[in-house]
């Protein structure tokens, strides 16, 4: 399988079309998790994020109570990943 890990901060917009691409790229060729790292935003990403799921059951999320930054949100991804 895939894990497709991506950091995410205050992105609530851009949720939901970001799982829809990777589904349309991924999905029915190859068994994959896309985790989405939340790095402590102060919008409704995370929100977005846990209503995706109900489309995009490949979808995990990870938060971060505070920001940490890109390369600690992409290292706590992999580190939760099932797949290569």
């Amino acid at each position: 399988g895939l894990s497709v890990v991506v950091p995410v901060c205050n992105e609530e917009p851009n949720v939901a079309p970001l799982a829809g691409e990777v589904v349309a790229a991924l999905r029915g060729r190859v068994p994959f998790e896309l985790i989405l790292v939340d790095d402590g935003s102060t919008d409704r990403t995370a929100e977005v994020a846990r209503a995706t799921r109900a489309s995009v059951p490949e979808l995990r999320l990870l938060r971060h109570s505070r920001r940490s930054g890109q390369s600690r949100a992409l290292v706590s991804g992999v580190r939760a990943a099932r797949h290569e």
